[in-house]
């Protein structure tokens, strides 16, 4: 109650990108502010934002919600369709940075989930998921590369509740089989926490399908995924542990 309009506009927006923001991420969504380092400002001294300050820090200057529970009482606050324009502001303003290596990939595919859990009847909801989707499938190649696996197929797993087209269905399903095994444990032998979610998807194939190498391309499905050689599941599994 003790924020004027300005500071008001800005934590709720700021709200939307999430628990950390830099000025320039702020900057693009507020552009009615004449004084945006002022606001910034009163709302550290107010100590409702933090700034980072040690050099050291990768977030080097970037601004921190101090309790997070100030964040959430301002999101909750925002109207439905503003949540879902702010949603997807900042999913173009994250697409737009150059990001080779896919690190940003599940958050801008959380934005882009989150702008249509706040309006999922409008008419551009499709198009949403299938940008969603290739940001998951691009976060889970990430993860993979890393050695990541259940990450990964955690990832594939999101993008799958949100596909619907029957060849994205086929592609996705077919990489969390290899990445889980035949009874959803991950390469390390251990069982994954939303292996009852592959198991509803009824992704869980039998262990002889996926150690056929003639079992609906299985081997090379790995081979392209850099998962292993063409000797079937088990070898190609051991191979990446």
């Amino acid at each position: 109650d003790a924020l004027d309009d300005d500071q008001r506009r800005l934590v709720e927006r700021a709200s939307v990108i999430g628990n950390v923001f830099s000025r320039e991420e702020i900057l693009e969504l507020c552009p009615d502010l004449e004084d945006l380092d002022g606001v910034l400002a009163g709302l550290v001294r107010q100590q409702i934002l933090s700034q980072m300050t040690s050099r050291f820090s990768a977030e080097f200057g970037q601004y921190q919600f101090v309790q997070s529970v100030v964040r959430q009482v301002a999101y909750a606050t925002l109207a439905r369709r503003d949540k879902r324009a702010i949603h997807l502001a900042v999913a173009h303003q994250s697409d737009a940075v150059a990001d080779p290596s896919g690190e940003r990939a599940p958050i801008i595919a959380q934005h882009y989930l989150d702008a249509i859990a706040a309006m999922p009847d409008e008419p551009d909801v499709g198009q949403l998921e299938a940008l969603a989707i290739a940001q998951l499938e691009r976060a889970a190649a990430r993860a993979r590369s890393l050695g990541a696996l259940t990450e990964s197929a955690g990832h594939l797993l999101l993008a799958l509740e949100r596909a619907s087209d029957q060849v994205t269905r086929a592609r996705l399903e077919s990489t969390v089989r290899l990445l889980l095994g035949p009874d959803g444990v991950d390469a390390d032998g251990f069982k994954v926490d939303f292996t009852q979610r592959a198991r509803n998807l009824d992704l869980l194939a039998p262990a002889q399908e996926l150690q056929d190498p003639d079992a609906g391309g299985v081997p090379e499905r790995a081979e392209e995924l850099g998962l292993g050689g063409r000797e079937g599941a088990g070898p190609m599994r051991q191979s990446i542990t």
